[in-house]
């Protein structure tokens, strides 16, 4: 099992693909994890993340207000994973 950590700056536009092609993945692979981090995007991209995986119970979803960089939201992203890989 893993955790895999998607840090995310104004990429609405991504995340609707990232939606349209890997939905069937978050149904299937319910034992990994995904864990996306808004890093203080100004696009809505936050909103969309809740509208749309909120509802899987192997997502999580972290808000960051200021972004410290790309660094700063993978790091943030495994401190609150549940696996160690």
């Amino acid at each position: 099992m893993f955790s895999l950590v998607i840090p995310c700056f104004n990429e609405i536009e991504n995340l609707k693909f990232f939606k349209k092609t890997f939905i069937s993945y978050l149904n299937k692979n319910i034992h990994n994890e995904v864990v996306f981090v808004d890093n203080g995007s100004s696009d809505n991209s936050f909103e969309y993340l809740n509208s749309n995986f909120s509802k899987f119970s192997n997502v999580k979803i972290i808000k960051i207000v200021n972004n410290l960089g790309y660094g700063n939201g993978v790091y943030q992203g495994i401190l609150k994973s549940k696996f160690d890989y």
